[in-house]
């Protein structure tokens, strides 16, 4: 018998709930990084906008590293989809706020 058929439901549940959260919380990251950019008004709002877009890229490649090491596939409508909201983010802000990069 396989772990899932005897694994507890309710754990099993909980465990995918997580999973698929932890990939889709780069958006969140992206959405305020957006906004911080949209509405800075000095060097160090840009800097902190800058500092949400990189935490943005943490669960992203935690993520992509636990994949690899359980031999799971990606959650494959986010894990998709998040080269372009970085792209959508990130090429904009690099364009206008390029200057304040903090590394």
């Amino acid at each position: 018998m396989s772990d899932e058929a005897t694994a507890d439901p309710a754990k099993t549940n909980k465990g995918k709930a997580v999973y698929e959260f932890l990939w889709g919380s780069p958006g969140l990251f992206l959405f305020v990084a957006m906004g911080l950019f949209l509405t800075s008004k000095n060097t160090a709002d840009e800097e902190r906008a800058w500092l949400v877009y990189g935490l943005a890229w943490v669960p992203t490649v935690l993520m992509g590293l636990w994949s690899l090491v359980a031999r799971k596939k990606p959650h494959m409508p986010t894990a998709a989809l998040l080269p372009v909201a970085y792209a959508v983010v990130g090429v904009p802000a690099l364009v206008f706020h390029g200057d304040v990069l903090p590394f």
